[in-house]
This record gives structure tokens, C-alpha cells and sequence, in this order.
């Protein structure tokens, strides 16, 4: 049942015992109140001991929203809540759990390869609120001028079941560069310096706006946890503007020295950060290919996000990139079968990387290394090695699983060694190409299509998930988007259009490489499909009727059903 929205002023909550409001009605104890789209409220119930005594055994309740000043009930929860287990949490109008029990996860596969803070800022069994409370003239700004990178300062409350987080002069903004074109759009959230949410800074708000099962990111970055590699976590939050409700989210981590600190030493210090660089996806590439010593070469398709305190210059900082290209391309023209497998585990931790490229093939992810050239990071985890060590880290897992614009007949294929990329940049070639490296390979992406992609343990995660996340799918839909109209095709629609034709600086250079598989026919019904209405069940199970999206299970059940069969004939 959507709830009327009525002026905040007009109304407040109530607990209720049975449907006779009158002297039965317990008023609650609310921390916050919102009442917009939705009347989220938080806060619990206060039974009056010297009426009621504790609350008794079988007693059930529920909130109601009545005029202000009188029993006049305007709204009421369409359901009784019954679990007094809940009763003292934070809990949201409109849902009948604040904790759900049994929420199915993937169960580890292999060793951590990170050595994470203890955090609690991603619950599996609940859905927390982030509140951003700023000046609404700035973030009108924010949204009509989408292409420009702007921030505003905000306030930001975080509410979980059991608690309760504020914080002031925080950084707002659009967050990624083709997703700010969406009408719902991406967020990101850098908290003021010496200022930590749960062991972490600098986070993203995602918006899903791509995937109308709302679950492909989230099952992605569970993937790679199970499967040991360090990342991101990934969790769902109800976001709120200045009391207004904009919808669900997935809330992940950004990739700064104070996350290198929490993922690979625990949130403790001392810790020595080593140089972390990106690969940005852009032209002349983040390929990995060598180009000679020129520094200048790669200032485009490369960029460093962390480096260590004795490291300044840009130049001087892609010195250790630089050699890494440089001994893979000596190692890409050598005899494979004299390639060290032990050498390369020197430079590189081989098993992050077999992970990740596993899991791109396993996903087709559009925008990885393999495809894309793109969202990808080399971490030196230890800066006592030498030669330095790499780490490798995925980014940005919202292109994967049958939703995009590529060529899905041709990446939905069990043949790893004939996937888009994988013969074309150069790590991954030299993985495929030598003999050693290549069953270790096989090894890995065995283990993983086995334990964790196969329907038989990856479908109950995803069931488990949709009723998870039903109610604020739903929820989520019938939400006014904070823009409209044809924001959504690149530099057309959208208000403020000669501004954001004229000042595009968040989406850096606009000679971003084109995925090996690209598919035109199907970019044109991506574009068309991306704001329109695709049903959540059909999203999840599949056929949806586009063809840049296939349904989750359905991808799932058919790259599986492919790899198993190639690995068992190969």
C-alpha cells in the first residue's frame, strides 16, 4: 500500500495495539520522521509499564499515521507486527521486518587476500537509511548541471536497526561519468577528513539505474569477496535528499588510502600505503600495452589514486606501472613455455587476477579489462617487495551478467580463450598463452563456475536476495526520479543543456574506447529500455523481451551451462 503523502506538520506516528485506536494507541518514540514519497519512520515503541507492563507474550502492533492532535487515522501499515524482538529498533514504515533472518550469502571458496577492519557498515540482514540534509538550491544545482564536476557540503545521518550516525560537512556529489546521465542517478559521499562511517570515508551511492533486478552489482562484488580477492563490499541503503525519498541504493566503498588501510591492514596504524593506479578506460588505452618510457604516453589512460609518501611527481609515480609493462611485454615475446609462472607470482598476485578474470568472463562484464580496458586498479599491497608486487582490484560491476550492449551471442560462449580480450590485452594474453599460467587459470575459473556461478549455488543467493529487496523494489518504482525526460542519451536531453554541452568535466576526455563487443542494435534498445519500465520478476528470472538484458537466472543458467561444457570437452 502506498501511503498518502500528506504535510509533515499535519501529521505524526503512532504505535498501535488492534484497530480501535482511541486510549489502545501508544504513541512512539521517534529519533526521525520522514514523511515524503513513503512515511519512513524510525524509532521504537514506549509501553506505558504502569497501564501495560512489559510488552506480553502474542501482543502485536503496528504504526499508523494520524492528524496531528487528534486519533484521526490518515495512514496505517497494511500489515500487524508480531516479532517484540524488534521492538526498541529502528524501524521503517511500510516494512514488516527491520532485521530478516536467513539472508543467503555465497560461502568462501578460497583464503582472504586482504586482511579487512571489522566493519559493520554492510549488514546482510538489513536495509539501513542514509539521510543528506543541504541546500536545496545547490542540489537542484547538482542534478540540472550533470555533466559539470560539482560538489555541495551536506549533513548525513545514517540510520541501521540499532543506531544512529551523524555527520556534518560532508562532500556531495554525481558520482561516475556516463551513469550522471541517468534520471536516477549515482552519488558520491566524502566525509570530512578524520571522519569514518563504519572504518571507511569516501563512499559511492549507486543507483542500479541499468538494472531493474537490482542485483547484479551486489551479487558481483559477493562473488569476489567469496571468492578471496579484495574489493568493494556492496550493500543496500534507502536513500533520502532533504527529507525526500529518492529510492534503493547499493552503498560501496571508494578506493583512497584510508580503505587501502582498512582492507589491507586491519583500519590500524602504522600502515606504509603503497601506489595504487587506475585504468581509466580511455583513449590512447589502459590496456597494459607498452609504449616505450615516455611518461607522457600514459598520463591519459592511466592515473594514481593513492602513492607512497616519498613518491610526488606524476611522472616519478608511473615509474613502477611503466616497468611492469615493460617486463610483460619482454615476457609477451618470449617462448611460453619459458615463462616463470614463479616470476610472474613475483610481480603480480596471480590469484587476484585469475579471479577477476574469471569472474569477467563468467559476467561479460562490458566495462572490465577484458572488454573495456576499463575499470580496473594495480595495488602495491606490500612496498617492501622487489620487484614491486601488484594486486589486482575490479571496479564498477554494473555491466555484467546480460545487461549491456554487447554482443551477447558471441560473450555468452564457454570458450574463454576466444572471449573479447582475452587474445588482445596483453596480461590476459600471456595468462592464456602460456601453458602453466593457463591451467592455473582453468584451475581457478573451474573452481569458481563450480562453487559459486553454477545455479545450484548461485540461485538460492539470488532467491534469497528478491525477497530481501522486494518491498523497496517496489518501493524504489514509484518513486519521481530527481530528473526526467532524455537525460539518459549522452550530451542530448536534459535540462541545461548548452551548459553541460559547453562544460562536460566530469566525464574527463570524451574519446572513451568502444567495448571489443560492442553491439549497435543493441545500444539502441539499452537506450531505450534504461528508463522505461522492465518488471522486477522478469528482470530476475528472464526472458525480459530486450536484448541488451537478459534475466539474471537466465544468464546465469546459460554461461554456466556453456563454460561446464567447454571445460569438460577441453
Amino acid at each position: 500500500m502506498r501511503a498518502r503523502a500528506l504535510p509533515r506538520e499535519d501529521c505524526c506516528l503512532r504505535a498501535s495495539r488492534n484497530k480501535a485506536y482511541g486510549d489502545d494507541t501508544v504513541r512512539g518514540r521517534f529519533r526521525l520522521a520522514t514523511l515524503s514519497g513513503m512515511f519512513a519512520s524510525f524509532g521504537s515503541i514506549e509501553w506505558d509499564k504502569e497501564k501495560r507492563g512489559s510488552a506480553p507474550e502474542g501482543v502485536s502492533y503496528r504504526y499508523v499515521l494520524v492528524k496531528q492532535g487528534t486519533v484521526q487515522v490518515v495512514d496505517e501499515e497494511p500489515f500487524t507486527r508480531t516479532n517484540l524482538k524488534e521492538v526498541g529498533l529502528n524501524q521503517f514504515y511500510g516494512r514488516p521486518w527491520t532485521r530478516k533472518e536467513d539472508v543467503r550469502t555465497f560461502e568462501p571458496i578460497a583464503p582472504a587476500r586482504y586482511d579487512r577492519v571489522a566493519s559493520n557498515l554492510h549488514p546482510q540482514d538489513q536495509i539501513p537509511t542514509l539521510h543528506i540534509i543541504g541546500d536545496q538550491n545547490d542540489i537542484d544545482t547538482l542534478h540540472k548541471n550533470y555533466l559539470q564536476d560539482i560538489d555541495t557540503h551536506v549533513n548525513v545521518t545514517y540510520i541501521s536497526a540499532d543506531q544512529v550516525l551523524s555527520f556534518s560537512d560532508a562532500k556531495f556529489k554525481l558520482g561516475g561519468r556516463t551513469s550522471r546521465m541517468q534520471n536516477k542517478a549515482s552519488y558520491n559521499l566524502n566525509l570530512a577528513k578524520h571522519t569514518k562511517l563504519e572504518g571507511f570515508r569516501k563512499l559511492k551511492i549507486r543507483a542500479m539505474p541499468e538494472d531493474p533486478s537490482y542485483l547484479r552489482e551486489k551479487l558481483a562484488f559477493d562473488m569476489l569477496q567469496a571468492a578471496g580477492n579484495p574489493a568493494t563490499q556492496a550493500s543496500y541503503i534507502r536513500l533520502f535528499i532533504n527529507r525526500r525519498a529518492i529510492g534503493l541504493f547499493l552503498l560501496e566503498e571508494k578506493y583512497d588510502k584510508t580503505w587501502l588501510r582498512a582492507e589491507f591492514n586491519g583500519g590500524q596504524d602504522p600502515y606504509e600505503t603503497g601506489m595504487l593506479y587506475r585504468g581509466d578506460g580511455v583513449s590512447p588505452g589502459s590496456d597494459l600495452v607498452y609504449h616505450g618510457q615516455d611518461t607522457q604516453h600514459y598520463a591519459k589512460g592511466y592515473s594514481i589514486k593513492a602513492q607512497r609518501d616519498n613518491v610526488n611527481a606524476t611522472d616519478a609515480g608511473l615509474k613502477d606501472l611503466i616497468d611492469f609493462m615493460r617486463y610483460l611485454d619482454n615476457e609477451l615475446r618470449k617462448d611460453p613455455n619459458t615463462v616463470s609462472v614463479e616470476e610472474w607470482d613475483k610481480r603480480i598476485n596471480l590469484d587476484t587476477f585469475f579471479t577477476s578474470m574469471a569472474l569477467e568472463f563468467l559476467h561479460s562484464a562490458g566495462d572490465g579489462y577484458l572488454m573495456d580496458a576499463n575499470n580496473w586498479y594495480l595495488y602495491e599491497a606490500d612496498v617492501s617487495a622487489t620487484p614491486p608486487r601488484f594486486t589486482w582490484l575490479s571496479w564498477d560491476l554494473e555491466s555484467v551478467m546480460g545487461s549491456g550492449y554487447n554482443n551477447y551471442q558471441q560473450t555468452v560462449q564457454g570458450d574463454y580463450t576466444s572471449f573479447p580480450g582475452m587474445q588482445v590485452r596483453p596480461l590476459a594474453k600471456l595468462m592464456v598463452s602460456v601453458p602453466a599460467l593457463d591451467a592455473r587459470f582453468r584451475s581457478v575459473l573451474h573452481s569458481i563456475a563450480t562453487r559459486i556461478y553454477d545455479p545450484k549455488v548461485s540461485f538460492p543467493v539470488i532467491d534469497s536476495l528478491v525477497e530481501f529487496i522486494r518491498a523497496d523494489v517496489a518501493w524504489d518504482t514509484s518513486l519521481p526520479r530527481m530528473r526526467s525526460g532524455l537525460n539518459h542519451i549522452p550530451l542530448i536531453g536534459g535540462p541545461n543543456l548548452v551548459q553541460n554541452l559547453l562544460n562536460h568535466d566530469a566525464l574527463g576526455t570524451l574519446s572513451a574506447q568502444q567495448p571489443l563487443s560492442f553491439d549497435a542494435v543493441r545500444a539502441v534498445d539499452f537506450f531505450a529500455r534504461v528508463n522505461s519500465h522492465v518488471d522486477f520478476d522478469m528482470a530476475v528470472q528472464g526472458p525480459t523481451g530486450h536484448s541488451s538484458l537478459y534475466g539474471v537466472k537466465e544468464w546465469i543458467e546459460a554461461k554456466s551451462n556453456n563454460v561446464h561444457s567447454y571445460l569438460e570437452a577441453h
